[in-house]
């Protein structure tokens, strides 16, 4: 077996390992990303948008819309769009780049030749969606912040209503002075 003939079958194999491995790693990247994303994303819609429901649609508080911690969970659901649309992009870019990671390595298999170049195009485009997967992990991050942030402001402002509350009944006791 000359050296070419060997070369040729190391490239050949590699191929067939680097296509088998991207098309299963892009199946699966689709079904684990997908399956634990919808989760946080009804997670985080649920959290802010069940603390607008339960604070402001009871008015247990008294407050109307302008209410900071309003704002703050309002920001909470923002933050958790934002998630959904970068990530969104984050998969639709992983998910071509995967497919074109394995139609390259499949004609490296059918040509016996690899493209140096064409590598690092699609390793420079598979960074890119690792970067908006990045900015959508981060933005989910915020959205928690958003509302953690949100029930310390709602804790905080029903303590003061609460201390308003006494201090006004205090008020309206009338003080009696007592004989000696």
């Amino acid at each position: 077996m000359t050296s070419d003939k060997i070369r040729l079958d190391a490239i050949r194999s590699l191929a067939d390992f680097e296509a088998s491995a991207a098309v299963e790693s892009r199946s699966k990247l689709i079904d684990e990303h997908h399956s634990a994303f919808r989760w946080i994303i009804a997670s985080l819609f649920a959290l802010n948008g069940g603390a607008i429901l339960s604070i402001f649609g009871k008015g247990e508080l008294g407050v109307d819309p302008t209410f900071p911690a309003f704002w703050v969970f309002f920001g909470g659901i923002i933050a958790t769009f934002i998630t959904v649309i970068t990530a969104q992009i984050s998969d639709r870019l992983m998910i071509a780049r995967m497919h074109g990671w394995g139609l390259y390595w499949k004609t490296v298999g059918v040509m016996g030749e690899r493209d140096e170049e064409r590598e690092s195009q699609i390793r420079q485009g598979i960074a890119t969606a690792e970067r908006w997967g990045r900015f959508a992990r981060l933005m989910a991050v915020f959205a928690m912040i958003w509302f953690v942030f949100g029930m310390l402001t709602t804790a905080v402002l029903k303590q003061k209503s609460e201390i308003e509350r006494i201090q006004a009944e205090l008020e309206r006791i009338e003080v009696v002075p007592t004989k000696r």
